[in-house]
């Protein structure tokens, strides 16, 4: 991890959010946080399809608007634009594929 802005939390941290991503929708999870939080924790899981059982990358915590100054988090009228990807083995924060990524775990 290169940003200050992402810090890895114990396996065992709670957090606010669960995201759960998959590699057969598009290899990518997203969402909109709201603009009054601009700090949060997660949890991200990852799974191949809808029927497998997720695995945990990672918790964080997440500074975003630290993160949308660094170009890896958009910020919307109604929020923080944040989007995680995995690309060969690799899960990062990227606005999109063609953007630059922060890789903040692996999967599998």
């Amino acid at each position: 991890m290169k940003s200050r802005h992402v810090i890895p939390l114990a396996p065992d941290a709670l957090t606010d959010r669960t995201w759960n991503g998959r590699n057969n929708n598009g290899g990518h999870f997203h969402g909109t946080i709201p603009l009054a939080q601009k700090e949060i924790t997660l949890t991200l899981n990852w799974k191949a399809s809808a029927d497998d059982a997720p695995r945990q990358v990672g918790r964080y915590k997440i500074n975003l608007p630290g993160l949308e100054q660094e170009g890896y988090v958009s910020k919307l009228t109604d929020g923080y634009y944040l989007r995680f990807q995995h690309t060969d083995g690799k899960i990062e924060i990227a606005i999109n594929r063609s953007a630059d990524s922060l890789e903040v775990g692996h999967w599998p």
